[in-house]
């Protein structure tokens, strides 16, 4: 993102929450230095990686903000400068209705550096945000010349340029495996009966590693209130799901939790990893039911 601003906008921050686990930000920190905490927003976002500029001489810009420095090296927290990379007659692309060239125009800035650490992000990809920005931190040549910068991590350049290494990145995650299969979706409710017992209702969808619902498979889950545990089984029907009824509760119970412990199919693998409910706050193998 060459973007920034002095403050924070509430689209762009939603959109950065809800996806900081898939998507790796990349911001150029702002042309608003040298002082120190000069860094815009987005790129103060602690979720965001940002980036300042370096000349060919590996000389940070007295024009490019600075960060902040919280005293932990190894996190990034908000304010905080990641990287640093070169700034000068970078080619980018440019929309075509301001010029006549055909789409490419030479830029400067915090912008065409942050630009060139979005592409090595992409070419080092470590199957996560977390894991990719780590990785590049060992890629780092560090930055020690420009105001504030200095040995280490710094408020100036943050760990340094990272660079494409001669030893090749670890590979990344595999993905999925081809015949595995995952709790897509959980849904439930409960029902008081008149002489104030009441049960809970619960219905499981399974897929396949491309989502597609799964059939005759076996899903193995517990019932868990103040009172005990208890255990239950369903068979995967004809469209992808089965229904669990717990036991009835009385007095003293104000909820139950559903939990799927294990899967079994005869030819599929369950893979406890891929679990992924989108309409809960929870790993995908657990509900909890209030009392009506």
């Amino acid at each position: 993102m060459s973007i920034g601003g002095p403050s924070s906008d509430p689209t762009i921050a939603a959109a950065i929450a809800n996806h900081k686990d898939s998507i790796l930000f990349v911001a150029s920190a702002g042309n608003r230095g040298p002082s120190t905490g000069s860094i815009e927003y987005p790129a103060w976002d602690p979720n965001v990686v940002a980036v300042t500029a370096i000349d060919d001489s590996e000389i940070v810009m007295n024009f490019s903000s600075r960060g902040i420095d919280d005293g932990n090296d190894s996190v990034i927290t908000i304010g905080e400068i990641e990287f640093a990379a070169a700034w000068s007659l970078v080619e980018s692309t440019f929309p075509t209705y301001f010029t006549e060239v055909d789409g490419y125009e030479y830029h400067l800035g915090t912008s065409m550096a942050a630009s060139q650490v979005a592409g090595l992000a992409a070419k080092l990809w470590q199957g996560d945000p977390d894991s990719t920005r780590l990785f590049l931190r060992t890629t780092v040549t560090d930055i020690v010349d420009g105001k504030r910068a200095g040995a280490g991590y710094d408020v100036a350049s943050g760990y340094g340029l990272p660079h494409v290494t001669a030893a090749a990145p670890p590979p990344p995650p595999p993905p999925a495996e081809l015949d595995s299969l995952h709790v897509r979706d959980i849904d439930g409710d409960g029902k008081k009966s008149r002489r104030g017992k009441w049960q809970a209702n619960v219905t499981v969808m399974l897929h396949d590693f491309d989502e597609h619902k799964v059939r005759r498979a076996e899903v193995e889950a517990t019932w868990t209130t103040s009172k005990g545990t208890s255990t239950a089984k369903c068979r995967i029907k004809r469209g992808g799901t089965c229904k669990f009824r717990s036991p009835s509760f009385g007095k003293g119970v104000s909820n139950v939790t559903f939990s799927v412990t294990d899967i079994s199919h005869n030819s599929l693998t369950y893979s406890v990893g891929d679990n992924h409910d989108p309409d809960e706050d929870s790993d995908g193998t657990t509900l909890v039911i209030d009392k009506p």
